[in-house]
């Protein structure tokens, strides 16, 4: 059984790379490099958060 194609096994793996560079870079926590690093690979125009805390400029972050 194959649960994920190729394109998507490239993708899964660029979100894990980005999101392993996003740690390094800003000490962020796992759950919320995934996160950014989700929204960036995926093209978004902004990421909605209530955690201030978020220093990212590669997605626009909106603090709610």
């Amino acid at each position: 059984m194959v649960l994920f194609g190729s394109s998507e096994m490239k993708f899964i793996l660029a979100i894990a790379e980005t999101a392993a560079q996003l740690r390094a870079d800003s000490n962020l926590r796992t759950p919320d490099a995934i996160q950014i690093a989700t929204a960036i690979r995926a093209g978004a125009s902004f990421f909605v958060t209530n955690d201030a805390r978020l220093p990212y400029q590669d997605v626009l972050l909106y603090l709610l």
